[in-house]
């Protein structure tokens, strides 16, 4: 029997010994089933047996017996490098691939000589088949090859291309480092430069207002001397300059006290001296203080509405401060009407109102309103006194005492400032 017809007619024979020994190339082939672990088992016998059955020249002999047969141009993929590329996928190595067609030859040739005697063109057939199976051999490990070392360039392509771009992040890394240390270090000096600045626009505002105080102080004290006859007599058309002259005296030193409260706020040293207080007479002396305010304003200055026994733990100096800072504004924003402060217990605290029925304040203006040098405008309407200084002070006082403050108001109806402070005992 000629090893082509053995071969057709003991396929399967042949087949199953194939898939036998591919059950043995772990760990690739643990999980294969049957027919994955005989891939192309079949097309690669058929491909033998025609070839056994084509009348070759020595020259194609030779080539055949050295892996060179001719190829086709344009041909798709052999048996064998189609199986070459399945393997490769499947995880076997090439050692595993070459001991498989090992043991096909050794499975096709043990069983030919089995199934029959020895014959002449027995001899023949031997060495075309072994020309055979070394011509598959030889696709299958080329394909395995080229498809290993496609797989490994393509590796290190997205390898290469990766540390590219992993060299280029850390280069822009490097690059928004030094610009961010740059940064810094301009931001670190310009601040130095502020603070030296700020320092130095402290040490200057105190100097010079405290040089302006005595002038002004004594300003303030002789008008009032000529003012109320101490002196001598004024003349009816000297009342009103004198006035005039004592009024914008206090204003210019109020506005200088007001900034040195900001100076010293800025500068994180503002300080409260807290203790016991009675809260009415402060009110009082407060209220007392802006009776002529409301005379000229022609407006109502209403008693204070106090309870005798609200005692508070304040700064009596600094709680007295905002009381005439609150009222004053009321005074100045209102132009009929009255103002009225008033203090009750509150949530545990005691709670200090100063009320108008002044002109109000815009909606769009409450979020401003504690803001420095903001200063109450309407589109119509006198330009009011003031700084924009004197409820961010306040503000800070109150807080620097352990309470709150805020306000209600609506335009054209008046305004309700409010604050509290801790009351001096347990209520």
């Amino acid at each position: 029997m000629r090893l082509g017809d053995y071969i057709l007619r003991d396929k399967e024979r042949i087949l199953l010994r194939w898939e036998a020994f591919a059950t043995t190339r772990l760990p690739a082939a643990e999980h294969m089933s049957s027919l994955s672990l005989r891939d192309h088992g079949p097309e690669i016998l058929r491909a033998i047996v025609a070839d056994l059955a084509r009348a070759q020249t020595a020259a194609e002999q030779t080539a055949k017996s050295k892996g060179l047969a001719p190829v086709v141009a344009g041909a798709t993929d052999t048996a064998a490098q189609t199986h070459a590329l399945l393997r490769v996928a499947s995880g076997f190595s090439i050692e595993q691939l070459v001991s498989e067609y090992r043991a096909l030859r050794a499975s096709v040739v043990s069983g030919w000589a089995e199934a029959c005697p020895a014959e002449a063109a027995l001899l023949e057939d031997m060495l075309r088949f072994n020309e055979a199976i070394d011509q598959a051999l030889t696709e299958s490990i080329e394909k395995f090859s080229a498809t290993v070392t496609q797989s490994r360039n393509l590796t290190l392509g997205n390898l290469q291309e990766a540390n590219r771009r992993a060299e280029d992040s850390n280069a822009a890394l490097v690059r928004q480092q030094t610009e961010l240390e740059l940064q810094a270090q301009d931001l670190e000096t310009a601040l130095r430069q502020a603070d030296e600045a700020n320092r130095a626009k402290s040490v200057f505002l105190r100097t010079v207002s405290h040089g302006w105080r005595s002038p002004l102080n004594a300003i303030i004290g002789f008008s009032g001397l000529l003012l109320d006859g101490s002196i001598v007599q004024p003349l009816e058309e000297q009342r009103k300059p004198l006035s005039i002259i004592q009024r914008s005296g206090k204003e210019l030193l109020t506005l200088i006290e007001e900034i040195l409260d900001m100076s010293s706020i800025e500068a994180g040293k503002l300080t409260v001296a807290l203790a016991s207080l009675d809260l009415r007479s402060v009110l009082e002396e407060s209220r007392d203080s802006l009776v002529l305010l409301s005379a000229e304003r022609k407006l109502e200055l209403r008693p204070v509405v106090c309870g005798a026994d609200l005692t508070v733990l304040a700064d009596r100096k600094r709680l007295g401060q905002v009381v005439r800072n609150l009222l004053s504004n009321a005074l100045n924003h209102t132009d009929h009407g009255f103002v009225e402060v008033r203090a009750s217990r509150a949530d545990g605290l005691i709670l200090i109102e100063v009320e108008d029925t002044g002109i109000g304040i815009p909606a769009d203006q409450h979020s401003l309103l504690f803001q420095p040098f903001h200063r109450v405008t309407l589109q119509a309407g006198p330009r009011r006194p003031g700084t924009g200084l004197g409820l961010t002070i306040s503000r800070r006082i109150v807080e620097a005492m352990g309470g709150t403050i805020g306000f209600e108001s609506e335009e054209g109806r008046g305004s309700r400032f409010w604050f509290t402070v801790p009351a001096a005992t347990p209520l």
